[in-house]
Order: C-alpha cells, then sequence, then structure tokens
C-alpha cells in the first residue's frame, strides 16, 4: 500500500532590493535611479504564512501609507505628467539631444550647473558650512571666468568638486521633517519639505533675479529644464514594475541619501550570506 506523501509546507520568499548605493551612482533628479520593489511571494491557499511574515506585510503596508498618505491623488497627478511628458516634453528632448551636439550639450549643462552654485552656495551657508560654501564661490568665481560664462568646467579639472545643496537640505538640517510624500504638477515627487524648498531655490535662482523680461526669464528656465530632462533620457530603462511606486520610492531614497551626505545605512549590504 502507497502512503500519501505529507503536504508540502511553503515558506514566503522574499526578494531584495538593489543597494541604494548603486542606485545613487546614477544622475540626478531628483529623479532617476536604479532600485527594486521587494515583494512576498504568492502562496498556496492551502498553506497559511507564518506570523512572522504577516507581521512585515503589516509594518510595510503602515510605513507606506504613512509616507504616501494622499496616494490616490499623487497617482491622478503622475498619470497627467506622463501624459504631459510623453507627449510634449520627451519628444523635444530627445530632438534636443539629436540636434545639438555632444560638446554643445555639454557646454550647456555646465553653464545651468555653475548658475545653480549661487543658490547652493547661499544655502550651504544657511547650513553653517563655511568651508564648504567658500568652494562653492570659488568654483562659480573660476568658472564665470576662466570657463567662459561657465560653459566650461574648469574648477572640477582643478580638483574643486561641485556639492550641490538646495533648500530642501536645508530645512532638514534645520529640523523641518520631510512631510508626506506628494507629486506636483509638472515637477513630479516631492515631499511637503521639498516643495517649500523648491519655491525658495527658484526664488534664490540668478534667472529670478535678473532685470529682463517675464518672456526672457521663462525662456531661460524652459531650456535649463529641457536639459534637464533630455540628461534623464539614457537612464529611462532602469524603470520598472508600477511606475508610480519606482519614482516615489527612488526619489525618497536618493533624498535620504543627499540630506545625509551618503551616509545611509544599507541593511542589504549588511546582511551575510
Amino acid at each position: 500500500m502507497i502512503e500519501p506523501e505529507p503536504p508540502s509546507t511553503a515558506r514566503p520568499l522574499f526578494s531584495k532590493s538593489l543597494s541604494l548605493h548603486a542606485l545613487c551612482r546614477l544622475s540626478v533628479l531628483s529623479l532617476v535611479l536604479a532600485f527594486g520593489h521587494g515583494s512576498f511571494a504568492q502562496q498556496p491557499a492551502v498553506v497559511q504564512a507564518p506570523e512572522v511574515g504577516q507581521e512585515v506585510v503589516k509594518e510595510a503596508a503602515e510605513d507606506e501609507v504613512g509616507i504616501d498618505p494622499w496616494e490616490a491623488s499623487n497617482r491622478r497627478i503622475h498619470a497627467f505628467n506622463s501624459r504631459l511628458d510623453k507627449a510634449i516634453l520627451k519628444p523635444l528632448a530627445r530632438a534636443y539631444r539629436v540636434l545639438l551636439p555632444g560638446p554643445l550639450k555639454q557646454g550647456v549643462g555646465n553653464f545651468f550647473r555653475n548658475i545653480s552654485e549661487i543658490p547652493s552656495t547661499v544655502n550651504k551657508i544657511f547650513q553653517g558650512r563655511p568651508r564648504k560654501a567658500a568652494v562653492g564661490a570659488l568654483r562659480f568665481l573660476i568658472n564665470s571666468t576662466m570657463g567662459v560664462f561657465g560653459i566650461l568646467d574648469v574648477a572640477s579639472r582643478m580638483g574643486l568638486r561641485r556639492e550641490y545643496e538646495d533648500f530642501d537640505q536645508t530645512l532638514s538640517i534645520w529640523g523641518v521633517p520631510p512631510g508626506p510624500y506628494v507629486v506636483l504638477p509638472f515637477f513630479g515627487p516631492s515631499t511637503v519639505r521639498g516643495a517649500i524648498g523648491r519655491v525658495v531655490d527658484i526664488l534664490m535662482n540668478p534667472f529670478s533675479l535678473l532685470a529682463i523680461e517675464q518672456t526672457e526669464r521663462l525662456v531661460l528656465f524652459g531650456a535649463n529644464f529641457l536639459n534637464d530632462r533630455a540628461e534623464l533620457l539614457s537612464i529611462e530603462f532602469v524603470v520598472t514594475g508600477d511606475e508610480y511606486e519606482f519614482y516615489r520610492n527612488a526619489y525618497l531614497q536618493r533624498r535620504d541619501y543627499l540630506i545625509n551626505d551618503g551616509a545611509v545605512e544599507d541593511p542589504f549590504l549588511e546582511d551575510e550570506f
């Protein structure tokens, strides 16, 4: 007589996310980066997951609600931004990348990054970092003169490394909590604190202070935005899974990395195999 085989037991499988350090090696914006979303493998209906696994799922769900309490409206804004990007911004960015020669695109990018040294240096002063502020001011001086209005990044070749600081980072150092995650129309992922910081950074941008016509100011900001969008085209392939969750998690992890100057614990790297 053949005895029936005992029912098999299954344990929930976990997938680990990619290292945050690998994520942050990709370029900015905050906003595009390699990230894998961890999930629990589905179990047969006859097998119940251990209580420990259930607690992990419950805690993860509670954390997600706490971080993103406005998910429903955020998803709608994200969908709007995505349609706008596919219809207008992405085609313009592709044309910009194709039509402009490589050296010219590099020069345009250097010019806008040099301009950003001004609000960055002000933020370093607000943060109580005089040495970094001095480096930022020196970079701006060198690149604006020897680098022909910032078109050439001479300062980096001299060993003066660029470290950008924004007002969101300043508010964090002052002890202001980030608040919930929010998707801004046209601007994309942010937090409540990040949205406030973005407004202050725009006001500190020299383009906002120049005595020029409003149309000319909008053209400068638009050109800067288009240049940033074109630089992200080469890393769009890293987006996987739920696009909304990908951008949210990537943004929050990168902001955490920048605010802590890279001193972020990565449990994945500490695991023993």
